[in-house]
């Protein structure tokens, strides 16, 4: 059973039949792993008598995301999993509801490669997708 919807511009690695690039395309996952992080940037400088001042600049949360296994129940197809990250990979904006508030939308870009891991031998083409995401401020 699914708990998030990530809703994306097909690009490349598209499905047959081809969804429209125009469109955003919805896919509904099971994600087992859904952890906080936050990315801060500031800056800081040290007066000769020591007096430290720093210069907030931004605050944005970020995500690490782990799938439950392609393939398997309602889950979605490996390839359908290969269009999304392909499309996604440059820092292609997209939405997914938020595990923590299941009434709000984020609004995410990738901030890391995916990684995909077997879970045994003889599960071949199914596999768990890891990637991070940041909101985007």
């Amino acid at each position: 059973m699914s708990n998030t919807v990530i809703s994306f511009y097909p690009k490349l690695k598209l499905i047959d039949p081809a969804p429209s690039t125009d469109d955003l395309y919805d896919i509904y996952v099971t994600l087992t792993s859904f952890d906080q992080s936050d990315e801060t940037s500031t800056s800081q400088i040290k007066s000769k008598s020591g007096v430290l001042s720093s210069s907030f600049y931004y605050d944005t949360p970020n995500y690490s995301c782990t799938t439950a296994v392609s393939e398997e129940s309602d889950e979605p197809l490996t390839a359908v999993y290969e269009m999304f990250f392909a499309s996604t990979m440059n820092a292609e904006p997209f939405y997914m509801l938020n595990l923590d508030d299941s009434d709000s939308e984020i609004y995410v870009q990738m901030s890391s490669r995916r990684s995909r891991s077997r879970r045994a031998d003889v599960d071949v083409g199914k596999f768990t997708y890891s990637f991070s995401v940041r909101e985007v401020i």
